[in-house]
């Protein structure tokens, strides 16, 4: 009997062991690959740091460098005068601001579907009169 009990002391023991490496593995592999993703985020911030820094040199050379006037050929103005067409300047037609209508609806608290549908009918016939006559006016202009 005393061989059974320390056999199953040992079968334990030896899986309380093998749970703890299986645990230490774990979380030693886990801390590596979250320092390897540390080290990477950091080489990422040091080159975007170094990037932000040749922009900004780049910046104040563009403000502190006046700028580089380029000079124009000298050309003959006389034979630029024959070869040139007249210059015609396109005619810009001003747009015709919109309208606003102002619509007076009398409420009336009790009124039956067909007279609901008569008042609806004639809202859109002056609203279809109104937009007519607008774009007539711009046709016009």
């Amino acid at each position: 009997m005393s061989k059974l009990l320390e056999n199953k002391q040992f079968m334990h023991i030896a899986s309380e062991v093998v749970v703890l490496l299986g645990v230490v593995l774990y979380f030693s592999n886990r801390n590596k690959v979250l320092s390897e993703h540390i080290e990477d985020l950091s080489q990422r911030l040091e080159d975007q740091e170094e990037r932000i820094k040749s922009l900004e040199n780049a910046l104040r050379n563009l403000y502190i460098q006046p700028p580089i006037r380029h000079q124009r050929p000298r050309v003959n103005k006389e034979s630029l005068r024959s070869v040139q067409e007249p210059r015609v300047e396109p005619r810009v037609e001003p747009r015709a601001q919109p309208s606003i209508i102002k619509v007076q609806v009398p409420v009336e608290v009790e009124e039956s579907e067909s007279d609901l549908d008569e008042q609806i009918a004639d809202e859109l016939k002056e609203l279809n009169s109104s937009e007519i006559e607008e774009t007539n006016l711009q046709n016009e202009n």
